[in-house]
Formats: structure tokens, sequence, C-alpha cells
């Protein structure tokens, strides 16, 4: 076993004590413990990085530094982008905290330092600022970095507004105004401390500037209809018709128009290869969501669930699933749409003759 081991998503580092082979060892049994895991493996008995950083064993002791990866090129907010002044402030003081509670040595850390000053300042930081911003992170100690922060109780109602730089008063108009919220008892129990002000970003040029995507008119066609998004991954998979036959040649009749992020919907997946192999469904969240479901399925060779195991057989793949809305009602409930799932397994016999296993949550009836 690791004498330390942390997991960050998908990184991982441990301390190994136990001889290199036998650290070879515990990776391939790592590797081996599920199909899914595929972990690879970097080792060092002198230094290391994890994430932002660096660690080096000298005289029996760890020390730290701060690891930048060779493509960093500092690519922080610039001075003159479109947000409060506390951000750009907040910035260089954050991270002059992460430089303080990364590197142990303390000239180690100046060096690091001096690096993000001059880079705030290609970024048109006002000088003086930065400066100040970092000399208050240096005065924090570092053990006081290293502990875990106690989440404080903020009884402060939020007063959010779109930043805009003629609103740099507010802030004391609303200090000044506190006093007729404290002599007043109804406000000041409801309001409670001094209200913060909070920003809303305002329209970006995304947003302002018009798309050049054409969008598809509102058909009122009955159908399945594609977003026509660039490298959409599911308008492959739509099946657009107004009819689908059934694998006992029981033709259906769709009523209504959807798209993949219709939602409370009972859908059909089809194959290409083979007209019998359907499968009906139902959903209360979007398509798109439950379609993703079923294509991970067949990527990942799940042949315990029916569509995976379908198009996993020889001659057939993913590019054959095809996927229509058959029916979307206000259902109310979760048994309502599978009992209009079930009506429509019946209908068109997809138990007997296409992907359909079981009678779902009427299983125990029908033995």
């Amino acid at each position: 076993m690791p004498l330390l081991y942390l997991r960050y998503i998908d990184d991982i580092f441990i301390i190994w004590i136990h001889g290199k082979e036998a650290l070879e060892e515990f990776h391939h049994d790592f590797n081996n413990f599920h199909p899914t895991i595929n972990l690879s493996l970097d080792q060092s008995t002198q230094e290391f990085h994890f994430l932002d950083t660096m660690m080096l064993i000298s005289d029996g002791h760890i020390n730290t530094t701060l690891y930048r990866k060779p493509t960093d090129r500092y690519s922080y907010l610039h001075a003159s982008s479109f947000h409060p002044d506390h951000t750009t402030r907040s910035i260089v003081y954050s991270q002059a905290l992460r430089y303080n509670r990364i590197c142990s040595n303390p000239s180690d850390r100046d060096k690091h330092l001096q690096d993000l000053y001059q880079a705030s300042l290609q970024l048109q930081y006002p000088a003086a600022e930065v400066k100040k911003q970092i000399d208050r992170a240096r005065r924090v100690p570092r053990s006081h970095l290293l502990q875990d922060k106690s989440n404080k109780e903020n009884n402060r109602t939020p007063l959010a507004i779109t930043f805009s730089p003629q609103l740099k008063p507010l802030q004391r108009i609303i200090k000044d105004l506190q006093s007729i919220l404290k002599e007043d008892p109804s406000l000041s129990q409801i309001l409670g401390d001094r209200p913060v002000l909070a920003y809303r970003q305002p329209p970006n040029l995304k947003q302002i500037l018009p798309s050049n995507h054409t969008r598809q008119k509102r058909t009122t066609n009955p159908g399945t209809y594609p977003c026509n998004k660039a490298h959409c991954q599911l308008c492959p998979h739509i099946y657009s018709g107004d009819t689908i036959i059934g694998p006992n040649h029981i033709s259906h009749s769709i009523r209504g128009s959807f798209t993949f992020t219709s939602t409370n919907v009972i859908y059909a997946i089809m194959c290409q290869q083979c007209p019998s192999a359907m499968y009906i469904g139902q959903t209360g969240r979007s398509l798109c969501k439950r379609i993703n479901g079923h294509k991970s399925d067949v990527k990942n060779y799940n042949i315990q669930k029916p569509v995976g195991e379908d198009f996993n057989l020889s001659g057939h793949s993913i590019t054959d699933l095809k996927v229509a809305i058959l029916r979307q009602k206000n259902f109310k409930t979760r048994l309502q749409r599978e009992t209009a799932e079930l009506e429509l397994i019946c209908k068109l016999d997809t138990i007997n003759l296409g992907l359909n296993r079981d009678w779902e949550w009427m299983g125990h009836y029908t033995k």
C-alpha cells in the first residue's frame, strides 16, 4: 500500500516506500482492476511535479516549489478588460497567495513573485497596485495558508446589478444609507448586515453581434428534427420521418414536432442494418442526454444493455443508430410515461421481435 494516496479528478499522487518492482506490480494490478482504468505511471526518487506543485526530496525532507507548464504564458485577464477594479486586484493577490502557499523556500517564492510582477506589468496592471497586492500576500504567514478554512456564515444580502464603470459610487452610497436600514426594525431584520454588491456580466460581443449560424425555420410537420449546429454529434442519428414501422410491420404515425432538446418523451431507437432491431424507451430528461447514455453503452461494449449488444454485433456500428421521438405529453409522473411506453412496446411488439427484453415495471404481472 502507498504511504500516501491523494487524488484530484484523474490525477493521482502517491508516496511509495516499497521499491520500484513493487510499485510497478501495484500499477499493473491497479490497471487490471477494471477494463476502463488505464493509468500511466510517472515516478522519480528526486523530484516530481503534481498539478502546479514541484516536489523535491533533499536531506530526507520534501520541499515544494511552483511548477509551470512550458506552455504557460501568464494568460490572465488584461487590465483593459471590462471588469470591476477589484477583479484585477484580486487576480494578482490570489496568485501571489498561491505562490506563498506552494513555495516552501522564501527566496524561491520571491523569485516567482518577481516573475508575476513582470507578467502583470505586461498586462498593463498599475505597477503600484501590483506591488501592493504582492506585498499584502507576502505578509500572510505560510502556516496560515496551509490550514483548512472554516466556512463563515454570511448574513449579507446580495444587491445584484449589471456591471458598469459608472456605478463605482454605488458602494459608497450603500455605506451612507446603511444607518437608515438599521433604524428600520423590519429592514434590519430582513437584510441583516450591510448588503454586498454583486455584479452581473453585461452582454459581451458574442451576445451582441449577430450569429452567423442559420437557424432552421421551425416546422409544423410531424417528426424529429436536427438542430443543425456545427459539430453536433447527435444530428446524424435523427430519423426525421413522420411514420415508423415496427418489427411486426405495424406502422405508428408520429404526431408533433420534436428536437433532441425535447423532454418527457417516449422514443424509438432503430438499426439501419436490421429493420426488426427496434428499442422503445422513455425519459423525463432531454432526449440528447438519454441517447448519449445509449451511445456510451455501445462505445464501452456494454452488451448487458440491449442497445449496446445490438450495435456491437458483427457488421453493425454506432453509425447505424437512428432515433425518433414517438410521443410527448405532459406526463405528470414517471408511471404515466412508463405506461405510455408499454403501450407502444405492445403495439410494435418490440419484446418478442425487437430489442426490449422485458415488460419493464409490468414484468411481475406477466409471469
